[in-house]
């Protein structure tokens, strides 16, 4: 049997559990353990914790300042882009808000590792 995933990383079994490798491990915990994962709005503010504001490294429902990672809520369903030059770009679709915040999570976490923004 083979899975299989566009682009952003890979599947793996880690203790019994088959998850996505892009995933940080507390959502893979979290999942694993039938707990409530996280929403914007936790996103949003455990970001800000370690020093990543809205609109700095990723925006909620707007363009940003650059080029920039994105994330919104159209029509009931949950959005991931790229906003550059004015415009978003490469939308994609998730199957819930929790994994649409997983993904730009991780992605603003490891963007401000690597230009050594994160605090904590």
């Amino acid at each position: 049997m083979r899975c299989s995933r566009r682009r952003t990383g890979r599947w793996t079994i880690q203790d019994g559990h088959v998850g996505w490798r892009s995933r940080p491990s507390w959502l893979l915990a979290a999942s694993s353990l039938g707990e409530v994962q996280m929403k914007v709005s936790e996103m949003k503010a455990r970001l800000s914790a370690h020093g990543v504001e809205d609109g700095g490294l990723y925006t909620h429902g707007s363009l940003g300042g650059g080029e920039i990672d994105g994330i919104e809520q159209v029509d009931g369903k949950w959005f991931t882009y790229f906003s550059e030059r004015g415009s978003k770009r490469n939308y994609r679709e998730w199957p819930s808000e929790e994994e649409a915040a997983a993904y730009i999570y991780e992605r603003a976490e490891r963007l401000a590792r690597r230009l050594g923004l994160w605090k904590g």
